[in-house]
């Protein structure tokens, strides 16, 4: 709505829950080959690298064995029904996912490169700490949730990604209740409002003349 204030826009949202990194690379490798957006948004979250070789999509088995070949071993396949709740699942899952000598992260450096720099922003949905900050967790899981994303962020801008922190303008995080931890509706309202200032004011994504 905000945008077509501007100029006509048509929003595809491909997101699905439990999508991995390799899963949102052979949709955009789809959508490449028969839609040829303006503009890609990928988000990333913590729990990207729990990847297996079943694939959600046709082109996930097929886009799974050709960076397979590239890392030369099978990444670690996690399980969360043995995992209950969000410490386990993050010392347990999301953490030895981005450890170097697990393959997963080997996966991520590959893939990352192969999305288009000048028409992809990535969007965080996790706040991006600054070493200092990972260096300075209070706690175990702290450090592990922080450095994370410290990792993620890093191997984006190493490889001349773009990506936005919605947490430098609102730093706040907001769940929708005590037990429920997903973002509240305010803070959805809240990246939306910070996606819409980046594409509308940013000229690299050629939204506004």
């Amino acid at each position: 709505k905000k945008l077509n204030t501007l100029r006509p826009t048509k929003i595809l949202n491909y997101s699905l829950p439990g999508d991995s990194i390799v899963d949102n690379l052979a949709k955009y490798q789809q959508a490449e080959t028969h839609l040829k957006p303006d503009l890609y948004i990928m988000g990333i979250v913590n729990n990207d690298l729990i990847i297996g070789p079943e694939g959600a999509y046709p082109q996930s088995k097929k886009t799974y064995q050709e960076i397979l070949d590239q890392c030369h071993k099978e990444p670690i396949l996690f399980k969360y029904k043995e995992n209950q709740g969000y410490e386990d699942q993050l010392l347990n899952l999301y953490w030895p996912s981005f450890l170097e000598e697990n393959s997963n992260i080997c996966f991520l450096k590959k893939i990352v490169p192969l999305f288009d720099k000048k028409s992809t922003l990535f969007f965080s949905f996790g706040y991006i700490p600054t070493l200092k900050q990972v260096v300075s967790s209070t706690s175990e899981i702290e450090r592990k949730g922080h450095e994370i994303l410290y990792k993620f962020n890093n191997i984006i801008t190493d490889n001349s990604g773009y990506i936005v922190d919605p947490y430098i303008t609102y730093p706040e995080y907001i769940r929708v209740s005590s037990k429920e931890g997903h973002p509240a509706k305010i803070m959805h309202q809240q990246y939306a409002q910070i996606l819409f200032d980046e594409i509308a004011t940013n000229k690299k994504w050629g939204f506004t003349k």
